[in-house]
């Protein structure tokens, strides 16, 4: 996962947060909704949240 792409992910992760969803619903849908990126980019988008 490239560094924009991991800022993209991370963006998109605590927008859905700020808009009131659960942290771990959060993350749970933006991996389910990027299912074919792999585990790599699973853990990249989660990382920078936490």
């Amino acid at each position: 996962m490239t560094p924009g792409a991991r800022v993209s992910a991370a963006i998109e992760i605590l927008d859905m947060i700020a808009e009131g969803t659960p942290v771990e619903r959060a993350l749970t849908n933006w991996a389910r909704g990027s299912r074919f990126a792999g585990s790599k980019r699973s853990r990249g988008g989660s990382g920078p949240c936490f």
